[in-house]
């Protein structure tokens, strides 16, 4: 049994180790991070003083190709590598503590939104602690100690695996990347790429080699995102975003794409004010719109924007392709 002075050394070594963690942590989130692209958008969200009648959330393919100028009154509050579990809570924490009057949010139903390549994000980033409740998730995922445990890592040591990102910070060399109401576009012209066919199988392959294409955790927060915005009575439309065709081939031949659509359409079936936008397909043949094999670039994003607010405002019916 220990003494009572190995247990006050014990206790106060512990207590100046978490102080400093905590010190730490609060430097790195506040001052190293405040540059960071994630939080640059998210400030710029929190600071817009109009309304919002268009908001987009998502992942980089929302993020990349839709641009809010050419929407009009419209954000993009997307993140790269966001699933549609951190999207709930967002926007959850938006519904509840924000007053942006938002008419319409536009999701993304890719072939890659409920791959278990990410099924649980970074949830070690500290950026998230203030929107997931992890006690809920890990109820739902069934890995409750997994999800205390990630809270905790990210409450207490955001900074843990960030040497690289704080070095670079220091010295800085960090890239200012262009933002614009949450937009960030992507530069490159993949028709001029060398190996674009072997890159595109690349990123198929990263989003669904040895995964699970409908991760059932993804599925049930996607569910619970189409039943909050209908509690707040918001408009609902799902895009699916532009893929190069050769994207879409590699990828048919490691998922069942008929199976990811079915099973979302029964979902939305009979909900008035959910719509799906159909573009997978329509920029097959036209390598110059993306910067690579799964996202736009600035002239793909304009004219895939021209094209959603159009058929918006003229009311086409609810499912196009």
């Amino acid at each position: 049994m220990m003494n009572r002075s190995a247990c006050i050394k014990t206790a106060l070594f512990l207590f100046l180790f978490f102080s400093i963690s905590l010190m730490l942590g609060r430097v790195y989130s506040k001052i190293i991070m405040s540059n960071s692209l994630v939080n640059r958008v998210e400030k710029d969200f929190y600071d817009y003083e109009q309304n919002i009648p268009f908001l987009i959330m998502g992942d980089s393919h929302s993020q990349a190709a839709l641009n809010p100028d050419v929407i009009g009154t419209a954000f993009n509050f997307s993140s790269a590598g966001e699933n549609y579990m951190q999207s709930y809570y967002k926007l959850k924490h938006i519904l509840e503590h924000q007053s942006k009057n938002i008419e319409t949010i536009l999701l993304p139903i890719d072939l890659h939104s409920f791959s278990s390549f990410r099924s649980t994000g970074d949830l070690t980033h500290y950026y998230w602690v203030q929107y997931i409740d992890y006690i809920e998730l890990g109820l739902v995922s069934g890995d409750l100690f997994l999800c205390l445990l990630q809270a905790m890592i990210a409450k207490l040591f955001p900074y843990a695996g960030q040497v690289e990102f704080i070095l670079r910070f220091l010295c800085d060399d960090l890239p200012h990347t262009t933002m614009l109401k949450g937009y960030v576009p992507n530069e490159g012209d993949l028709s001029k790429r060398e190996h674009r066919s072997r890159e595109a199988k690349k990123r198929a392959e990263y989003h669904f080699k040895n995964a699970r294409y409908m991760d059932k955790v993804l599925f049930h927060y996607f569910q619970k995102t189409i039943d909050l915005c209908s509690t707040y009575k918001i408009k609902v439309v799902l895009v699916k975003f532009p893929v190069s065709s050769e994207y879409y081939y590699y990828a048919s031949q490691l998922i069942s794409i008929e199976s990811i659509y079915e099973k979302i359409n029964a979902e939305i079936d009979n909900k008035p004010d959910v719509r799906v936008m159909d573009y997978q397909k329509e920029f097959f043949g036209k390598d110059y719109l993306f910067c690579n094999a799964d996202h736009l670039n600035p002239l793909g994003a304009e004219k895939l924007s021209e094209s959603i607010i159009a058929r918006m405002r003229d009311s086409v019916p609810a499912e196009e392709s």
